[in-house]
């Protein structure tokens, strides 16, 4: 496991319990691995963690703006600026997505 990476214990399920093996669990995953990708290309490097601010790890808003449109068209909610620094960390950006997706916003 990636040491920048949480494990899947505590993602909650569709019914918010914990328990990261339903599908919620793993599309949650897959878009925090997608929100890393972007990271990632965006500021020329994968040395951050979940839980660290894209604006301590080298982000300006400049790159904010292309991270929100790179997510914008990989995911299937759509973000802004603002939220981005709103919830300036992978975690709590895929929470997010999460969020919206769920309530199809």
């Amino acid at each position: 496991m990636n040491q920048h990476q949480p494990d899947e214990q505590g993602v909650p399920d569709e019914q918010g319990t914990g328990g990261g093996g339903t599908q919620r669990g793993t599309l949650w995953h897959e878009q925090r691995e997608n929100v890393r990708a972007v990271w990632g290309q965006a500021l020329g490097h994968e040395e951050f963690g979940d839980d660290e601010s894209f604006f301590t790890v080298g982000g300006h808003s400049l790159l904010a703006a292309r991270v929100v449109a790179r997510i914008n068209r990989a995911a299937p909610v759509r973000i802004t600026v603002r939220d981005l620094f709103d919830h300036p960390t992978v975690g709590g950006l895929t929470d997010l997505l999460a969020a919206r997706a769920a309530v199809g916003a």
